[in-house]
């Protein structure tokens, strides 16, 4: 289409073969259509550069096509997953994405949830934040990704997240299993669900064998620092070490740097860690890694929000089951 005309449904509805009415059902995700119909419209819309306009449909719905997403961390490699894929499954259906890190703070997520509700923000995908006792959410629909809320999860949301409990237990057992006895627990001590879970799950196995962990140090998941500060005590103390046990890449990665500085540790202790971290995929760290579903959650998360919006029936979901697929880096 040149010269910058604009162009019309009807446009569009003409070079697809269906009527205005099938067109607009697929811009807003209601009625009735095949998944063809969908398909070949959306194929049409894309030729022409088509832009449904945002205003027109916020006045008629009350909302605008828009979904914010909080995330706790956005330079945590999981969560950078994670929002590249709810970013494009969103925009394939009409919605564009306004992305916030909390850096773990309520507060900063209340001003956001609040500036999200002046602007009649569609819906809001949410990594609950470890410092948030009561956010409000202002009657927005709601999928909580991976973290269940400390305050309760309200009506008209939907919990997304992964067997963590389970995921860690059968890691745990993993290692037993490779002959491991002097096995050290880097676990959470921030009381996030999905973190406390895993650290619960790895307990259980080691006390299910009849042992308990050589050491147990609770840190923050997401500070590596914490993690490098945590393994630098353990191998000082337990010189008999064989294994580490870690519930997130980056209390791996603090685990890993601190074994790497000991030639000798690193010779004889095993780590297992939760989730991938990037130097794994390029063969640059050598541990044990459990894969978690991230990409498949974040697709889930963003069709549930949009059946909120659309006030389409959302059932509540079995929780995603991490791939206990065992990879070493070399």
């Amino acid at each position: 289409m040149g010269g910058g005309k604009k162009v019309s449904i009807q446009e569009v509805s003409r070079l697809s073969g269906v009527s205005v009415a099938t067109v607009s059902r697929v811009i807003h995700q209601n009625g009735r259509f095949s998944a063809e119909t969908e398909k070949r419209v959306r194929q049409v819309m894309e030729e022409l550069h088509y832009i449904p306009d945002a205003l027109a449909q916020g006045m008629r719905l009350r909302t605008l096509p828009m979904v914010g997403i909080i995330v706790p961390d956005i330079l945590d490699e999981r969560y950078g997953n994670m929002l590249r894929s709810t970013q494009r499954l969103l925009f394939e259906k009409g919605y564009s994405a306004v992305i916030f890190n909390s850096n773990e703070s309520g507060e900063q997520s209340q001003r956001f949830i609040d500036s999200l509700k002046s602007q009649h923000a569609s819906g809001l995908i949410y990594v609950p934040d470890s410092r948030s006792p009561q956010v409000e959410l202002r009657e927005i629909p709601t999928v909580f990704f991976e973290r269940h809320p400390a305050f309760g999860r309200p009506e008209n949301s939907v919990q997304i997240e992964m067997n963590d409990c389970e995921c860690a237990y059968e890691a745990m057992k993993h290692l037993l299993d490779r002959g491991c006895r002097r096995v050290a627990v880097l676990g959470d001590r921030l009381g996030v669900s999905s973190a406390t879970a895993r650290t619960q799950g790895a307990l259980q196995a080691l006390e299910e064998a009849g042992m308990t962990a050589a050491s147990l140090m609770r840190v923050d998941p997401q500070r590596t620092s914490e993690a490098v500060a945590a393994m630098e005590k353990i191998a000082q103390e337990s010189k008999d070490l064989d294994a580490v046990f870690c519930i997130s890449p980056r209390l791996t990665v603090g685990a890993l740097k601190v074994l790497n500085e000991q030639e000798r540790a690193a010779r004889r202790v095993t780590v297992m860690g939760i989730g991938e971290h990037r130097l794994h995929t390029y063969g640059l760290l050598d541990y044990l890694a459990v894969r978690e579903p991230i990409e498949e959650m974040a697709e889930a998360a963003a069709r549930s929000v949009i059946r909120l919006i659309q006030k389409r029936p959302v059932g509540q979901p079995e929780p995603f089951r991490a791939q206990l697929i065992f990879v070493k880096a070399k």
